[in-house]
């Protein structure tokens, strides 16, 4: 039904599917990993499972979306809005995550995160 969906309603310049440019959008187990997705709207979106290794999401608005056991390795996440974003036993070993908004954003012990735990108390993150 989703090829037929997307033939329907067309592509973006970034190759994917123009209703995935939304809120709400459902990405679970989905594969992202490489694409430019900069500046994108993925606020509230379920992304659980989601493969974004080393995807571009400079700018994109994360905020609130479910993006548990997400594999985010090597991503830029520059400037990123991931405020209250469920990033529990997420992977953002080698992210970068410069500007990036953490605020009220849900880890826990299995998240692997680019830098220290001490790192995270000091950026106001915990």
């Amino acid at each position: 039904m989703l090829p037929f969906i997307t033939f329907w309603t067309g592509r973006q310049k970034n190759g994917l599917p123009t209703w995935v440019n939304k809120e709400n959008t459902n990405l679970a187990c989905t594969s992202l990993a490489g694409y430019k997705l900069a500046g994108l709207n993925f606020s509230r979106s379920d992304m659980f499972k989601t493969n974004l290794n080393r995807a571009d999401l400079e700018g994109a608005n994360l905020s609130f979306a479910y993006m548990r056991k997400t594999n985010l390795k090597g991503a830029n996440l520059t400037k990123a809005n991931l405020k209250g974003t469920n990033l529990r036993e997420a992977d953002l070993s080698g992210a970068k995550v410069d500007g990036a908004e953490f605020k009220f954003a849900i880890f826990n012990g299995a998240t692997v995160l680019p830098f220290t735990r001490e790192e995270a108390f000091a950026r106001g993150m915990v």
